[in-house]
Formats: structure tokens, C-alpha cells, sequence
């Protein structure tokens, strides 16, 4: 419920912007909009699916909107809630998960270079001046993340060895250097291509991967789709290249990828608009099934037991 509130402000942000300069039309933000992140068959699924993941899709969509507030306001000095928020968005994907560290490249990306053309910094600072001051903020954002980690998870550094050997080994049987049987159906199977076929067609749903693919390519190359186009690098990227190629691993950028699946749609006519996001919902209506009969594994003692 929070994945999809936080999705729906992002959207917010951008409806309206995404017409065709010339088109007049009403671009006022609608509802039927949202609804292909309520029936998404991703985030149905792992709403009801307890792992780590199902947080970090809510801490990289939140900070992906607080990213594009901060890269909105880069002009202002009054910036320092959001730099909070974002260490503390930061801090609480980490204590969920160390892997979630790869999260920090969109603040940095955001706090430096989105920041080079900036009026917030003087022109006749030095680049040794302008580099003082983006240090400064990382170093601020990254203090408050470490410290949120802490906070969420004391136990990382309370039990240190137990924590890297844990860590370890996960790390090893992540990259395919330990096989074991539930990872072995990854053999052979080739990185970005694999998430391509196998995985995003059937967790957003054919409609809404389309219109993802259609909208990263034809969607506005302007600054603010752009910090967009590099979230969804910045975690898929390195992710896909991992050897065990498990669905829940893509889960941070499944919010996002139907946000660019909306975003095309509300370009359409106002009528196709809707009907296509009604066709969107299908299959995570479809999906919904799941949870109207009774778990197999109950289904099945029931069964041995008679």
C-alpha cells in the first residue's frame, strides 16, 4: 500500500509533462491512472511474499521520489529535510538488506553531477569549491543513512562475524561460485536477456511491459524522465548480472517500471488512456485467483490426512 502511495506521487509529478508539445489536452492527474499499480501481479505477489525485498521496493521508490524533489529544488538552499529523508530512506533499505547500498548512486548521482549546472552554486566558485560542497552533502546523507541502519539493525555489528559469514556465503551462492540445487536451472542462462523473457513479461503483465519498454525508449528525454532512465539502470544493471537471476532480485524496479508504463499511457487520448489501463489490469485481476482458493500445501495434508 505504501509502494503504491509513493508511486502515485511520483506520477503525480510527471502527469501533465508528458504530452507531445502542441497536443491541448486536459493532463489533469486521474485515478484510473494508479491502476495498474493496485493490480499489479508484481506487487500483489509480494505484498503476501515475506522477504526482504518486499521493503526495498518501498525504500527505492521512496527514494527515487525524494531524489526528484531534490533535483526539483537544486536551486535552493533549503534542502536539508530532504537530505534527511534520503539518508533515512537510505539507512532503512540498508538495515533491511547490505546489498541495498547500491541504492546510493542515485543521491549521488543526484547531490553531484545532476547538480553541475546548478544557479544554487556560486559561478565563480572554483571546481574545488563545488567538489567541497558536494562532499559535504554526501558525507551528511551518508552519516544519517549509517546511523538508520544502525538504529534498524544493531545486530549487524553486535554480531559481526556471524553477520560477514552469513554474508559470505549468500554472496557466493549469489555470484554462482557455490552451486547448490535450488540455483542450478540459472546454468547458461544469459544476463538481462533472462529478466527480459522470463521475469518482467509475467510480473507486471503483458500490457504494462510493453508500455514500459515503449515508454523508456519514447517517453520525454528531459532531465526529470532522464533521473528516471537512470534509477532503473542504476539497480538493474549490476543486478542482472548476477547468476542466480531470482525474480525477488528485480523487485525494487517493479514499481517503477509500471510508473513508465503509465506515464506512455497518459499520452494517449483521454478514452484509449483508459481502456488500455483497464486492459492493463487484467492480468493482476487474473492473478488475484491465487488468493480466492485454499494454499495447495493445506490442499495437500488435507489429502494425506483422508
Amino acid at each position: 500500500l505504501l509502494t503504491v502511495y509513493v508511486s502515485h506521487k511520483i506520477l503525480k509529478m510527471f502527469i501533465g509533462d508528458t504530452l507531445p508539445a502542441g497536443r491541448q489536452a486536459n493532463t489533469q492527474y486521474r485515478i484510473p491512472y494508479t491502476l495498474p499499480l493496485i493490480f499489479s501481479p508484481a506487487l500483489i505477489q509480494f505484498a503476501h511474499f515475506g522477504t526482504t525485498e518486499s521493503l526495498l521496493m518501498l525504500f527505492f521508490t521512496w527514494l527515487v521520489y525524494l531524489c526528484l524533489k531534490l533535483d526539483a529544488k537544486r536551486d535552493s538552499k533549503d534542502v536539508d529535510s530532504i537530505y534527511i529523508s534520503v539518508g533515512v530512506a537510505m539507512g532503512l533499505a540498508i538495515a533491511t538488506k547490505v546489498s541495498s547500498i547500491l541504492f546510493i548512486l542515485l543521491p549521488l548521482w543526484t547531490v553531484t553531477l545532476g547538480h553541475i549546472q546548478s544557479s544554487r552554486f556560486d559561478l565563480a566558485q572554483s571546481r574545488y569549491e563545488r567538489f567541497w560542497q558536494w562532499l559535504n552533502e554526501m558525507v551528511f546523507i551518508t552519516f544519517v543513512a549509517g546511523a538508520t541502519a544502525i538504529i534498524f539493525s544493531p545486530y549487524n555489528l553486535i554480531s559481526w562475524k556471524e553477520f560477514t559469514s552469513s554474508i559470505d556465503y549468500e554472496s557466493m551462492v549469489a555470484t554462482g561460485k557455490v552451486l547448490v540445487f535450488y540455483t542450478r536451472s540459472f546454468t547458461d542462462s544469459v544476463p538481462i536477456l533472462f529478466q527480459f523473457q522470463r521475469i518482467f513479461p509475467y510480473v507486471l503483465g503483458w500490457p504494462v511491459f510493453v508500455s514500459f519498454l515503449v515508454g523508456f525508449v519514447f517517453l520525454p528525454w528531459k532531465r526529470n524522465f532522464n533521473m528516471l532512465r537512470l534509477a532503473f539502470l542504476i539497480y538493474f544493471l549490476p543486478s542482472a548480472f548476477v547468476f542466480t537471476k531470482w525474480t525477488r532480485f528485480m523487485t525494487p524496479i517493479f514499481p517503477l517500471m509500471i510508473v513508465f508504463a503509465v506515464l506512455w499511457i497518459s499520452r494517449l487520448p483521454k478514452r484509449l488512456g483508459y481502456l488500455t489501463c483497464l486492459v492493463a489490469i487484467i492480468p493482476g485481476i487474473i492473478f488475484l485467483k491465487i488468493y480466492t482458493t485454499e494454499d495447495m500445501r493445506l490442499q495437500a495434508s488435507q489429502w494425506m490426512v483422508k
